[in-house]
């Protein structure tokens, strides 16, 4: 009937999957021989050649790569240096705790900060009250996300970048007024909320280099 139909072929199923069979070579005598599932599970194998014991060490599953980033190649227009975040050289060379000088390209006004940290872009604070305050006046007495194209100096090397003005996150200097870290983008970095390029930065990064 339907039923002992469908049991049988349940049952045969079953058994095509419990037919699945692997080669394996004793490593002793070289012979390939044929196992099944259950006995390649068991880990522990013995030769019917040579009657050598042998363990087996199952490969893990292989994860795909990610596609890797694409970096563009450094651009200099002048003293400005166009750097893709993604080469890794503005990330080493800026260490944690170090300061860099911030000019707004539009006010000509300058002031210093901190790196203190991110990923995807650098994470900065301004280093003093003072430093805060010019910030602030940069941005016209008011905090905002809104993306201003800035000149970023380190080293003597001056980078085409952009930052917010919006206080978030934590914060390693108490004193300097300011309640968190903003953000400062370089070509193709990005967001670490959301892991995207921000449009808005990246035209602000390009309106720096072209500045001179």
């Amino acid at each position: 009937d339907d039923l002992t139909s469908a049991l049988f072929d349940l049952d045969e199923d079953e058994e095509e999957d419990d037919d699945a069979e692997y080669e394996v070579t004793c490593p002793n005598c070289g012979v390939v021989t044929t196992v099944d599932e259950d006995t390649l599970m068991n880990r522990e194998l013995v030769c019917p050649n040579c009657g050598a014991a042998f363990d087996i060490e199952l490969a893990p599953e292989e994860e795909e790569d990610e596609p890797a980033q694409e970096v563009e190649e450094t651009q200099i227009n002048g003293d400005i240096v166009l750097e893709d975040w993604w080469s890794g050289r503005i990330d080493s060379l800026i260490g944690r705790g170090d300061t860099y000088t911030v000019t707004d390209v539009l006010t000509g006004k300058s002031f210093t900060c901190a790196r203190y940290g991110g990923d995807n872009h650098l994470d900065s604070e301004p280093l003093t009250a003072q430093d805060a305050a010019t910030m602030y006046e940069i941005f016209g007495g008011e905090w905002t996300w809104s993306a201003r194209a800035i000149l970023l100096t380190y080293d003597g090397v001056t980078y085409a970048a952009a930052m917010n003005g919006m206080p978030h996150g934590g914060e390693r200097i108490t004193t300097n007024n300011f309640d968190g870290q903003f953000c400062i983008h370089f070509l193709n970095s990005r967001t670490h909320g959301g892991n995207q390029v921000n449009e808005d930065m990246q035209a602000r990064i390009m309106e720096a280099f072209y500045s001179r």
